[in-house]
């Protein structure tokens, strides 16, 4: 038996993990179903054995005219045509006999009259939606719509079907379940999209690049999340690529600092033409839909009850005739007019309130070469915290988008502010060998998103998550807001909702049409009277396989690229468009005459968007039915004449209307980008090929007219003949690329004469006579000091200043406005022209050709810094004050006051999130209170932020006379500790300095570490260690100070999150400082204390005795200086952004810029040292800091900008409220501690809370004034290092 057993279990287990492994494989390599991969539902026609062919027969769609006698027939009225031809009346016949036909005119009531279940305004995707919805469930439904379909936002999406990824991260942090269920939601939504149009949408792999190795789990598990909320609607699982394999798969992309890419799938689609197909189908399935049919009024009963609306048919308009007016009658009307919509409700209601908040979206297209054709990125965090997209679409490349607030118009235009920050955007994750160029832009539009708020809600500035549907007292139902992937869960939501308020009756579609064009599949069979459009499929849908082009080319002899795609476009409605196409009359294409001979769109599909898509306008065809506008607005410009022509025949145009046709798309392309010179234009112009004549800009793009040589003559700016070569450092003999973009390669080297020597003396002479005058400020230092702050306080913040980034030698010809020629073009003088400094701006500006980059921080840098700033004087000072104040206080306040420093440093980062162009406390103080607080705030941060320099000027001083035992003066110890500070402050961006942090961080553990095992050794547990100690009111409160100053590091937090690459993740940083810095307080004042006793040493290092101290002090010397290296570059930096904030100063690496770095950080340690002199004693130097500005910048100050940001908002809700206490409580503290208060204030903080106003001061000043009459006095050269604490 027991034989058995051991035999048994290894095959148990064997074949347990078999199975186990092998399931495991099988869900990963599973067969997946790709929409669009499946096998048409409807196989292609074939040929017969006696080589006849049947192409496929499908179900006519009503003409527009056709369309409009059904409107009519709802309010029980006809034209006065229909009359005269109804019936021969002499008093109609006199009425009508002057009138043209397409006038008003009579109209005779009809008592047979039916009105429309539903009339739904709009005819983009959510009122197609509605529609189709409604027509599917039975419902007798008309749409109208003033422009044509997605005219407007439908039509400038980003042209992804998509779940939101972005969405789903601030779920996850935000624990926001609307969020979630949104995402879901749209996850649903997105495969039903790619299931009913498989040939409008696809799958499209998205990259998302990973610049640091911490990101890859980050993002790893955001999108395996998302893959698991897709469950059975997703497809392909996402997947990391390496550094090499993303590479592969995206080569433009930039390899410096990255690490790898994750990749994962959401859906692409061709959003116009989406809706057209939902439109059209509508109309196969019963609905009346009209594009240019505009609502003039609505109509209401005795009731005060919606039972109709006027509207006019603008085509008439259009072709010089007076419009025709009537009426359409209507049970229920529903408002999707999507930025438009309170357009309606007013028509409804006057006194409505707004409930739409338009947001502009701006895109540009590139071409095809900066995006691989089947691979998609994001950018989850560009510099101001949005996300951007760069997607394959079309042949081209599209990225965007922009999200800022906007006026809404029909036709908006991209700003070139927006589209400039796309293309900075770009060029920051692109290679830099590919040069992101304005000229390269060739269509650039601008769409409104309709964000809504709720009008019922209480608080109606909030808008909400998705959409909103609502209704009004008269009965108009509208349906706002939302996104492209989910227009088919608001259609059915408002048809619920209208079903429910209207008391409509759906019923099942009995006779629906054989939409595919086949007797093989019933559309009617799934059509009950419930919604199904989930699996409605649109036109062109049952046909569509992906190798149907094939079936194309071999029929219709189209070329490649055309045919495939007209199924991406049409489905098996390719057929028609193949059959409406024109022979070529050549071998090869036979049919299909392009209208552009850069893009595959050709005349036939022309004809079908007037026959069978309801197409009335050029710009129908160029923007909505073809792509062509929205792909290359010249392009479109060159192809309109084709346009025109052959609309012109189809809808029997006259010259007038092709001449209003003419300026209208001309019109139009000026949104979508077309240049400013290309407006006024003729067909002549164009049909004579000088609208395509490029100007001097689009000149220096290529080498157009060169003959062919290894170097080209326009690569070079010499004159033929001409020498270029200087010296060997000559610009001319390196690839240059200049402001403009013209590109000079490297030239090879002609021996025509000598190279001109480097002169060291004039070099010398001009650098010396340029730092002269600044030398003399080295001199009376301490007043200079006060110099210096008068001289931020009055400097002229509106000086003309040189764009970051721009060589030196042209600055004259930028502050001129002209080029080296003397002539700019527009796109030039946008980007080069001279900028005035603003104090909203980011301190740093573009650096996008700047040779000092300040913006490079990841966060776990920042985090190193904020830990090097605090915790090297907080972890000496610590212990002590566990002696001052007993064991259990100290714990209680060193975890307290830990906590409330998480808190304020948080809110620091929401008003710096908030207020981007924060990078001190001057700018905080300039937001709050104007100019007088800059100047308050600016020179209390100065102060504080140079009295801690000078406190690590005397550790250093301290640990010196403690390594070799007073081996000299302590001040020369001093002036060594300023020296070794100022050489390390030189670099002049954190992120250089970062790394010496992380030094800091590893001595600072060590030399605690050594000190704890020392005193552990010598004395193991001999001093009696007290919970409580009674002291006197100034020690304990100076002991309090000091664990004030051991948080006290939110001085200087907005300069450290201004030079983040990305601000967003400061929280990170923050967690990482706050832990770091209560975990090892906690542990090394506990354990020192424990075995040091009372007498435990301040610094902590002393507290050993014999080789030990001098060990722990010399392992120690890297935290002693480079934390106060770091407030000494915060302290300078402050200086120079004051001082240089929109200069080209800030971002030149050259002589000039480093001594005047050099000379402030010079005066600063300066000053820093005669601080640390004159109060030599360490305690009494923290306790004075503290008093004076600690409280405030770690606790007061946070508690102010929190009030500040949500004034207004503090009895919004229980949660505000009871934030509102915490931070005048934070506040508060912050007034208690500090001293600086008028004696007006003093009564107000005792009647409060009975404190002794000025505590702070008091007990510092008392200790002070106590230690200075011992021997250790200030500027003396006594040792320092036994009277410490």
């Amino acid at each position: 038996m027991a034989s058995s057993r051991r035999f048994l279990r290894p095959i148990l287990y064997t074949s347990a993990a078999t199975l186990a492994g092998g399931g495991a494989l099988y869900y990963v390599y599973r067969p997946l179903k790709i929409p669009g991969s499946d096998p048409a539902s409807v196989p292609p026609p074939r040929y017969t054995d006696d080589g006849r062919f049947s192409p496929p027969r499908f179900p006519h769609i009503k003409t527009r005219d056709e369309q409009i006698a059904d409107l009519k027939k709802s309010s029980g009225t006809q034209s006065t045509t229909d009359a005269v031809k109804s019936a021969s009346k002499g008093v109609l016949g006199s009425l009508t006999g002057s009138k043209d036909e397409a006038s008003v005119g009579y109209q005779e009531k009809h008592e047979d009259a039916e009105p429309y279940d539903l009339l739904v305004i709009g005819g983009g995707a959510t009122g197609a939606g509605i529609a189709l919805d409604a027509a599917t469930r039975g419902l007798k439904v008309a749409m109208v719509e003033r422009e044509d379909f997605a005219s407007g936002t439908s039509s400038k999406s980003t042209k992804l079907v998509h779940g939101g990824v972005r969405y789903l991260e601030k779920a996850v942090w935000d624990l926001d379940y609307n969020q979630y269920k949104l995402v879901k939601e749209a996850l649903r939504e997105r495969k039903y999209f790619l299931d009913t149009a498989p040939h409008l949408s696809n799958w499209l792999p998205i990259m998302i690049p990973i610049q640091n190795w911490w990101q890859a789990p980050y993002f790893w598990a955001g999108t395996k999340f998302y893959d698991f909320l897709a469950g059975s609607e997703g497809i392909e699982s996402s997947y990391f690529l390496t550094k090499s394999r993303a590479l592969d798969a995206f080569p433009m992309l930039k390899k410096e600092n990255l690490f790898g890419a994750l990749v994962y799938y959401d859906g692409a689609h061709n959003d116009s033409r989406m809706n057209v197909s939902i439109a059209t189908t509508a109309a196969l399935y019963g609905a009346t839909v009209v594009n240019y049919m505009e609502v003039t009024g609505l109509e209401k009963d005795a009731n005060g009850k919606l039972v109709g609306a006027n509207v006019k048919d603008r085509v008439q308009e259009k072709n010089g005739q007076k419009p025709q007016e009537f009426n359409i009658r209507a049970k229920g009307i529903i408002n999707a007019t999507g930025p438009f919509t309170d357009s309606i409700r007013k028509m409804d209601e006057p006194q409505a309130q707004e409930i739409v908040a338009p947001s502009s979206g701006v895109h540009v297209i590139l071409p095809g070469y900066y995006s691989p054709s089947k691979m998609g990125l994001i950018d989850p965090k560009t510099s101001d915290g949005r996300v951007i997209f760069f997607l394959p679409w079309q042949g081209n490349t599209i990225a965007g988008t922009t999200d800022a607030p906007t006026a809404i118009s029909q036709n908006p235009i991209a700003g070139e502010e927006e589209i400039n920050w796309i293309l900075s955007e770009i060029r920051g994750y692109l290679s830099p060998d590919l040069n992101v160029r304005r000229g390269d832009v060739l269509a650039a539009w601008s769409g409104i998103r309709p964000l809504v708020k709720d009008p019922h809600s209480k608080n109606t500035e909030s808008l909400v998550r998705n959409h909103l549907i609502s209704v009004s007292d008269s009965g108009l139902l509208t349906c706002a807001g939302g996104k492209w992937t989910t227009y088919r869960q608001m259609a059915e939501e408002a048809v619920d909702e209208a079903i429910k308020r209207y008391h409509l009756r759906p019923g099942p579609l009995l006779h629906a049409p054989r939409i595919s064009g086949s007797e093989m599949i019933d559309d009617a069979a799934p059509l009950d009277g419930t919604c199904q459009t989930h699996q409605v499929r649109l036109i062109g849908a049952h046909g569509f396989s992906k190798t149907l082009f094939i079936n194309l080319i071999q029929h219709f002899g189209l070329e490649n690229i055309v045919a495939k795609h007209l199924t991406e476009s049409y489905g098996d409605r390719a057929w028609t468009v193949a059959a409406l196409s024109a022979p070529t009359e050549q071998r090869y294409p036979v049919r299909g005459l392009k209208i552009s001979a850069l893009y595959p769109f050709i005349d036939g599909e022309i004809r079908y968007a007037v026959r069978h898509e309801y197409a009335q306008t050029a710009v129908d065809v160029l923007a909505r039915r073809t792509r062509l506008a929205f792909l290359n607005a010249q392009a479109a410009l060159e192809a309109l004449p084709t346009v025109i022509d052959l609309m012109s025949e189809e809808l029997k145009w006259d010259k007038k209307r092709q001449e209003k046709e003419w300026k209208d798309t001309v019109q139009f392309l000026a949104s979508m980008g077309l240049a400013k010179s290309k407006l006024s234009v003729t067909r002549k112009d164009v049909e004579s090929g000088k609208a395509g004549e490029y100007d001097e800009h689009e000149r220096k793009l290529y080498s157009r007219h060169d003959q062919p040589a290894d170097t080209m003559e326009s690569d070079s700016k010499f004159a033929s003949g001409e020498n270029p070569l200087v010296s060997r450092d000559s610009p001319v003999n390196r690839p240059q690329r200049s402001p403009t973009g013209s590109f000079s390669p490297a030239l090879t080297p002609h021996l025509e004469g000598p190279p001109k020597l480097f002169s060291l003396s004039s070099f010398l002479s001009r650098r010396l006579s340029f730092a002269a005058p600044s030398l003399v400020l080295c001199f009376p230092l301490p007043y200079l000091l006060i110099a210096l702050v008068a001289l931020l306080n009055t400097r002229n913040t509106s000086s003309t200043a040189v764009p970051a980034g721009m060589a030196h030698d042209e600055k004259a010809d930028v502050l001129n406005g002209t080029d080296s020629n003397g002539r700019m073009s527009d796109e030039e003088k946008l980007e080069a022209k001279p900028v005035k400094r603003k104090e909203n701006d980011d301190p740093f500006g573009d650096e996008t050709n700047s040779e000092v980059k300040y913006k490079t921080m990841a966060w776990w840098q920042a985090g190193m810094i904020m830990i090097a700033e605090t915790i090297s004087l907080g972890i000496l000072s610590l212990p002590s004050v566990l002696a001052e104040i007993g064991m259990v206080g100290g714990v209680i306040l060193i975890l307290g006051l830990g906590v409330v420093a998480t808190y304020t440093g948080y809110v620091i980062g929401q008003f710096k999130l908030a207020y981007p162009q924060v990078h001190n406390m001057a700018d905080a103080g300039m937001i709050m209170l104007g100019p007088v607080g800059r100047e308050i705030f600016g020179i209390a941060q100065m102060l504080f932020i140079v009295f801690v320099m000078g406190s690590h000027i005397l550790t250093f001083s301290i640990m010196m006379n403690t390594i070799t035992e007073h081996g000299t003066c302590t001040i020369v110890f001093g002036i060594v500790g300023l020296a070794v500070s100022l050489v390390c402050t030189l670099p002049r961006t954190l992120h250089k300095v970062s790394y010496m942090a992380v030094a800091s961080f590893i001595s600072i553990i060590a030399a605690v570490l050594i000190t704890m095992i020392g005193v552990g050794v010598e004395k193991p547990g001999h001093n009696v260690v007290q919970a409580t100690v009674h002291q006197t009111f100034p020690k304990a409160f100076l002991a309090t100070t000091n664990i004030v100053f051991a948080y006290a590091g939110h001085v200087a937090f907005f300069s450290f999150i201004s030079e983040m690459k990305e601000p967003e993740s400061y929280m990170k940083a923050l967690y990482l400082l706050q832990g770091a810095d209560v975990g090892m307080y906690l542990i090394v004042a506990i354990v020192t204390y424990r075995y040091a006793g009372p007498d435990v040493s301040s610094p902590a290092l002393g507290s050993t005795s014999g080789i030990l101290p001098k060990l722990a002090y010399g392992i120690a010397i890297p935290t002693i200086v480079i934390a106060g290296v770091i407030n000494g570059h915060v302290a300078a930096k402050y200086c120079y952004v004051r001082l240089f904030r929109g200069t080209d100063k800030m971002s030149k690496r050259t002589w000039g810029s480093f001594a005047r770095w050099g000379i402030i950080v010079l005066l600063l340690w300066t000053v820093a040292w005669i601080i640390a002199e004159a109060i030599p004693v360490f305690n009494d130097l923290l306790g004075l800091i503290s008093a004076l500005f600690a409280s405030w910048f770690t606790y007061g100050l946070s508690g102010v900008f929190w009030l500040y940001m949500n004034h207004g908002r503090y009895r919004e809700s229980k949660r505000k409220m009871a934030l509102t206490a915490l931070n005048c409580c934070i506040f508060l503290i912050g007034l208690t501690i500090v001293s600086a208060i008028s004696p007006s204030m003093c009564t107000l903080v005792q009647w409060i809370n009975g404190w002794q106003c000025g505590v702070g001061l008091y007990a510092s000043g008392h200790a002070i004034q106590k230690d200075s009459k011992t021997s250790n006095g200030s500027f003396t050269c006594a040792d320092n290092s036994k009277s410490s604490s």
